[in-house]
Order: structure tokens, then sequence, then C-alpha cells
């Protein structure tokens, strides 16, 4: 499993890039992204992939992603998640 260190202007820029293929006309963000993750959800289908575990995965994804970003929660500097050897040892 590969994670990155891509900064979290660009992964907001990619998302956004991404609710933007989706209808750039749309005034209504929240309907974009539900229509996103539909998508998603029928592209996993497609492709067989678990889209309820890729979902959780991506979860802790993006908390490792706000601890290293240097974001302060309780909930999210949990022991469990400070870093990427604990998502790849949960992806096993």
């Amino acid at each position: 499993m590969s994670y990155s260190r891509t900064s979290t202007r660009s992964r907001i820029a990619r998302a956004s890039a991404a609710l933007l293929a989706i209808d750039a006309s749309r005034s209504e963000t929240d309907e974009a992204v539900i229509d996103l993750l539909a998508n998603l959800r029928h592209y996993c289908d497609q492709c067989r992939f678990d889209f309820a575990k890729l979902d959780r995965l991506a979860y802790r994804h993006y908390v490792v992603e706000l601890n290293d970003d240097g974001h302060k929660s309780s909930a999210l500097t949990s022991k469990r998640f400070r870093n990427a050897s604990a998502i790849r040892s949960a992806a096993r």
C-alpha cells in the first residue's frame, strides 16, 4: 500500500477537481460529493473492490494525514492512527 506525503492543499485540489468532473455547473457541493461517493461505489462494484473496507482504510489515512499536518484533536491523535505503519498493519 502506498502512502504519500502529499500536502493537504494538494489533496483538497484533487478532490475539488473530481467534484468539478461530476458537474461543474452544480451549485450544491454536498450533492456533488454524494454523487462522487455513489459513483465510486459503482466503480468498486464493477471492479469487485470492497468499498466499505476501502472507505475504512481511507478514513485511517485521513486521520494520519491530519496528524501529520499538525491538526490537534484528542479524537484524531489516538495512538492507533499516529503513523503509516499502523495503517499498513490495520489493512492486513
